[in-house]
């Protein structure tokens, strides 16, 4: 049925568009840019004083129009909190037009950016990163995937992850493409914290529904982060120190034509810890965490339509312990170190070139490698003779893609988009030795993608219909057709829009985690005859209303269908080293998931308090025949309702004001409800007697609801070459006890008793910042 709509869509898109096309006369492209720093905004709208057309920058400000020079006098540039720009068509060349957009400091900043015709896409948010600069922070800390947790279809995993839960999506089902790259662990602090730099990007877009066929991978949620190119005009820079980290960005003019931009920030914690802990050993021992992350980004103008960029991330993870004694009685001395580490990194060289006024494409040769590594080293000298001995465990992830991206401008309402991508993957699951220094055993995946999507806009109609073809090459061979489509009808222009979309995903990977604490000593599987690709399909409908009352607010109302496949799961009782030794008898596969809900948002856009009020209902089940006796249960982070609050407020020129609200139900959790006794070690004489627990159903018992309010406060000082702000964070304000999980304690009376731990209770928080 899916296959015939596809092609029947297609079709009747393709039609109407060359219909259309006949009546142009010329076509003009260019570049829509920051008339301040010259960075590219992606997403700015174009469209001519009747309306009968409307378009958007791409994700490398890029715009490709048909004129008539009789009927198309002027064209409207436009983008939140930038002045709107008329021009005349003769002022517009045919190819490598640049417009400059100015910024409206009367504007109140605001996340939610509109379309051509004001009204919002459905399934996507666009982040302001300036907007994320003003949410409350976490010791002093700005998280963009924090500021996405508070959006309508987001849920936060855990208390105090940053971690995102998508339309009721697992964590590892959300792809994170930085410059096109995607990564697999892009957290700090085990997920409270994530590795990406607010004052490094230029845009970011995060999608749950209606997918576009040039993305694809994951199951439930894209978020495809852009780096900034770096200003063209002058030399610029950040500095902040805050509670955790301190942070520090420049970027500016290389040369005539090229530009640059580096960021990098460091966690604090280690250099308080290495002292206290060395004081506390008397001189005898260290011990910290730290972090660290960096994104180098650097463009070349290789000629008019050619621009060459490279870019370069990093982030790394570490918790040390180290202990070191000696005996000069017996001559011997101690030295012991334990190291755990993880870390992310990427290089990524990027060629953009423009053939013409209608085809602008991407050629890109990225490298990304993932590493975890725990080591433990007992080092003893005796008399003049070394003994060491310890343990190494660690899992690795290498990548290589070769990709190929080009959109064609067939006309003002019609374009197509097609590319391929190749990718080798080399995986090491798991190393576990003795000190051996023996390397990780690894498998290569071989990875082809090619993909084809139209998109057709006219006044009151958008249709966009792709295919996605991924073929994969293990140790058998799969090959998977995902149609996308999606659907926007206006029913009064600038006003009232329906819309809808269906989504067909598969995902590569399967992560196997007996833990949800952050810290990725989890392992990822790639797809095989043993373990197939898990799959979704998503449908979706929406209406969203602009200009309620008053220009400005806008509402929106999504409802959401989702049905996974090939899912997995431990068997209860076992963990990731029996995975690794026995996968067939520690894995149930052939999972099912059932997800449905209702999301609502209200967002107020302009005036002197902006924000916006979320609520979403989603029911989340998962059924595998091995667990729950095969009967379907609540998925873990099943949280049925879910309310957020974040209102902003510029207080006056130089304080602002943003209070964030959350409410959510309660983690669905399982409890054992019984247990007996049973010996450690059987068949030996006076074994030690242990206890084993008795569970009932699984996840049937629920979480106290969670709610919590933050506070951020910014006193903003100008001075001649910059500004500096200071600010003053509360994160958990009433102090409200959140559980983190629960656990039995036995009482004086030697009665068992019920117990919470609560993670994190009020967290005041400050931070200085200086822009120059």
């Amino acid at each position: 049925m899916w296959n015939k709509i596809f092609i029947f869509s297609f079709l009747l898109l393709f039609f109407f568009g060359a219909s259309n096309a006949q009546v142009q006369k010329q076509t003009f492209s260019g570049f829509v840019r920051d008339s301040v720093s010259g960075e590219i905004l992606i997403g700015a709208n174009l469209y001519p004083d009747n309306m009968d057309w409307g378009s958007v920058t791409d994700e490398h400000g890029f715009f490709s129009v048909n004129l008539s020079t009789g009927i198309d006098r002027r064209i409207n540039f436009s983008y939140v909190g930038y002045r709107t720009k008329r021009i005349q068509i003769d002022q517009l060349e045919s190819e490598s037009t640049v417009i400059y957009l100015s910024p409206d400091l009367s504007i109140p900043e605001i996340e939610i950016r509109r379309d051509q015709k004001g009204l919002q896409e459905s399934g996507r948010i666009s982040v302001n990163p300036q907007v994320v600069n003003r949410m409350p922070s976490f010791l002093g800390e700005k998280d963009i995937l924090r500021s996405l947790q508070h959006r309508a279809g987001v849920q936060s995993g855990k208390e105090g992850s940053a971690g995102l839960v998508v339309r009721g999506g697992g964590p590892d089902q959300n792809l994170m493409l930085v410059d096109g790259v995607p990564l697999y662990y892009y957290h700090h602090l085990g997920n409270l914290l994530s590795a990406f730099d607010a004052d490094a990007i230029n845009s970011a877009t995060f999608i749950k529904g209606g997918f576009p066929a040039h993305m694809g991978g994951k199951l439930s949620s894209i978020t495809d982060i852009r780096l900034k190119d770096g200003s063209k005009e002058k030399f610029k820079g950040v500095f902040s120190l805050g509670t955790l980290a301190m942070k520090a960005s420049v970027e500016g003019p290389l040369n005539e034509n090229s530009s640059f931009l580096f960021s990098l920030r460091r966690c604090n914690l280690d250099l308080l810890t290495r002292l206290l802990s060395y004081m506390d050993s008397d001189g005898k021992g260290m011990a910290g965490y730290t972090f660290y992350d960096a994104n180098l980004k650097i463009r070349h103008r290789v000629s008019t339509n050619t621009i060459l960029y490279l870019t370069l991330f990093s982030n790394r993870d570490r918790i040390f312990l180290r202990f070191w004694d000696d005996d000069k009685d017996q001559d011997i001395q101690r030295d012991f170190k334990d190291d755990l580490a993880w870390s992310n990194n990427f290089g990524s060289l990027r060629l953009n070139h423009q053939y013409n006024a209608k085809n602008i494409a991407d050629l890109s040769l990225s490298y990304s490698v993932f590493n975890y590594g725990h080591s433990i080293v007992n080092e003893v000298l005796m008399s003049g003779e070394l003994n060491q001995n310890g343990l190494s465990t660690g899992t690795a992830i290498r990548d290589a893609f070769l990709k190929y991206d080009h959109t064609y401008y067939y006309s003002n309402n019609l374009k197509f988009r097609y590319g391929s991508n190749i990718a080798l993957h080399r995986y090491a699951p798991y190393k576990f030795d003795s000190f051996n220094n023996e390397e990780l055993k690894s498998f290569l995946v071989q990875e082809f993608v090619a993909y084809f999507e139209s998109e057709y806009k006219l006044k009151t109609f958008t249709g966009n219909i792709g295919l996605r073809y991924t073929g994969i090459m293990g140790d058998s061979f799969f090959h998977i057709a995902e149609p996308r489509i999606r659907f926007a009808y206006d029913l009064s222009p600038d006003k009232v829009r329906l819309s809808t979309s269906y989504s067909k995903m598969h995902q590569p990977l399967h992560l196997v985690s007996d833990n949800t604490g952050g810290i990725p000593v989890d392992i990822w599987v790639p797809a095989s005859t043993f373990l197939p690709p898990e799959i979704s399909d998503q449908f979706d409908l929406g209406l969203m209303i602009n200009n309620i009352y008053t220009d400005g607010i806008s509402f929106k109302l999504e409802g959401f269908l989702k049905r996974q496949q090939k899912l997995i799961e431990l068997v209860p009782g076992n963990n990731i080293y029996t995975v690794l030794e026995s996968p067939e008898l520690s894995i149930v596969k052939n999972g099912k998931g059932s997800i449905r809900g209702i999301e609502m948002e209200v967002a107020k856009q302009k005036g002197r308090i902006s924000g916006w009020a979320s609520y979403m209902y989603i029911m989340n089940s998962r059924q595998f025949e091995l667990i729950n006796n095969g009967a379907a249960y609540p998925y873990i982070y099943e949280k049925p309702h879910n309310f957020n609050v974040v209102l902003m407020s510029a207080i006056n020129d130089h304080t602002n004001l943003t209070l964030a609200w959350q409410f959510t139900s309660g983690m669905s959790y399982n409890l054992p409800v019984g247990k007996y006794e049973v010996p450690v070690i059987p068949g030996i004489e006076n074994p030690i007697i242990g206890e084993a627990h008795i569970y009932g159903p699984k996840n049937s018992i629920r979480l106290k609801p969670y709610h919590r309010l933050d506070i951020s406060l910014d006193f903003i000082k100008w001075f001649s070459k910059g500004k500096r702000i200071f600010n003053v964070s509360l994160i958990n304000a009433y102090n409200r006890q959140n559980p983190f999980f629960l656990f039995y304690m036995e009482n004086d009376q030697g009665e068992l008793t019920l117990h919470q731990l609560c993670l994190f209770p009020i967290l005041p928080s400050v931070s200085y910042r200086i822009e120059f």
